[in-house]
């Protein structure tokens, strides 16, 4: 099957998100993770379950870096991502995320082949073409981008193979689980 040229008022949202995400809020994606559920332990997945189970991976990824008080520390997450669900070709959905901070990615492909199936994972560095490609699938299915941005400056700190995540007073951060565009002004 033959890709068809993307609608032009489709070719502008994810233009505008795109340009929201990458220079406004200065988001970088450092790594590219697809998460694709296995149909014979949980049939055809719904965006909805794919959102689910992501969240749950975020959870345990928090907990990993800081803890169970996480949320105390920096909130809902202490990396930037940009995540989208798409049906796959097989049936089903799959979810596709970006983020900006280092994590446990061999932990988060064992995790995800032990609870859903098929996970995928790998470093990046064509920041804006992973956006649009993540942003491309969900406007293309009139579906909404799942997205948080940590504005407070943080970094991982990697000691003697101990992590742990460091966080600028005043925390402030966006998110978005289910919006009606890029959001302007602050």
């Amino acid at each position: 099957m033959r890709d068809l040229p993307e609608p032009a008022h489709r070719v502008d949202l994810k233009n505008a998100w795109v340009e929201w995400l990458c220079d406004s809020c200065g988001f970088r994606p450092t790594w590219h993770f697809t998460g694709t559920f296995d149909q014979s332990r949980h049939g055809l997945v719904h965006h909805e379950t794919a959102v689910r189970y992501w969240r749950m991976a975020l959870g345990i990824l928090n907990r990993e870096m800081g803890g169970p008080r996480y949320k105390h520390k920096w909130g809902h997450c202490y990396f930037s991502y940009l995540a989208g669900v798409e049906d796959h070709r097989l049936g089903g959905a799959h979810i596709h995320v970006a983020g900006d901070l280092w994590i446990d990615g061999a932990y988060l492909k064992s995790w995800w082949a032990a609870t859903c199936g098929f996970p995928w994972f790998r470093p990046v560095t064509g920041q804006e073409s992973l956006t649009a490609y993540i942003l491309k699938h969900v406007i293309g299915q009139d579906d909404q981008p799942h997205w948080w941005i940590q504005k407070t400056p943080r970094a991982v700190i990697l000691e003697g193979g101990l992590r742990r995540v460091v966080l600028q007073p005043g925390n402030e951060a966006s998110q978005g689980w289910v919006t009606q565009g890029p959001l302007t002004g602050e």
